[in-house]
């Protein structure tokens, strides 16, 4: 593996991971220490740089539970508008070199 790769960075990664798709109800620290297999220092902290950098939130309903902010979404959104409008380019171009007739 290589020396650039951080544990604390990929354990933060899987976490993104582990709370997609848990969006209404969210997920308690309890259970992401047992599903990643973390102690519930490092997913405290986890928990805490995360929601720092915009990535996570405590649920409305219930604060004692965690689920992905919006930040992650609107960058899928923004990945997706950037690939229809390539998408829309290459269209034009597969069209502007089409087989005369």
């Amino acid at each position: 593996m290589s020396t650039y790769i951080s544990d604390q960075v990929q354990r933060c990664l899987v976490m993104i991971e582990a709370l997609a798709g848990h969006e209404i109800e969210g997920l308690s620290p309890g259970v992401l220490a047992i599903n990643l297999q973390l102690s519930s220092a490092n997913v405290t902290r986890m928990l805490a740089n995360l929601e720092h950098a915009g990535w996570i939130e405590t649920c409305p309903a219930n604060p004692k539970r965690w689920r992905l902010a919006h930040k992650p979404v609107q960058l899928a959104n923004t990945v997706r508008d950037g690939l229809g409008r390539e998408q829309q380019r290459l269209a034009q171009d597969v069209h502007n070199y089409s087989i005369m007739r």
